[in-house]
């Protein structure tokens, strides 16, 4: 059973996030996975953590995804 506390952490993280990461919480780990690669997952000990994992992950694949765009615009 979840409490309220993780309740309203899990939804605001599913509404920000959501769009791009599957996003859970069991038995006290919080977990995201990217969608477009569900093998890759996200662990965390608390929604705080998690969140700052999903900044730094989602960051990282902005910057490689805008390398691969000015790469092939250039070619």
């Amino acid at each position: 059973m979840l409490t309220r506390e993780e309740e309203l952490d899990l939804t605001g993280l599913r509404w920000y996030w959501g769009r791009e990461y599957r996003i859970a919480l069991s038995g006290g780990t919080w977990s995201a996975s990217p969608l477009r690669e569900p093998a890759t997952v996200l662990t965390a000990d608390s929604a705080d953590e998690l969140r700052r994992l999903l900044r730094e992950d989602h960051d990282g694949r902005r910057i490689v995804s805008d390398a691969a765009l000015s790469e092939t615009a250039s070619t």
